[in-house]
């Protein structure tokens, strides 16, 4: 497989893994709410890289949690 095909495959591989902690996140956020904890939100700031809002949301859940 050429290096090209190579940083594709990870780069499709990188943004499936993405979606799917996305939706892991929106799902936690709508739990989260059901609980009674309607504050904590994924957020969907387009400014804001997926991967960094990401990192956001857990952070402040695990704080919670703490």
């Amino acid at each position: 497989m050429s290096p090209a095909a190579t940083h594709n495959d990870y780069v499709q591989g990188m943004g499936i893994w993405t979606e799917r902690l996305v939706d892991v996140a929106e799902r936690l956020t709508t739990q989260l709410s059901i609980m009674g904890m309607p504050s904590f939100k994924f957020s969907h700031e387009e400014r804001v890289t997926q991967s960094a809002r990401l990192t956001m949301f857990f952070e402040v859940v695990l704080d919670a949690l703490k």
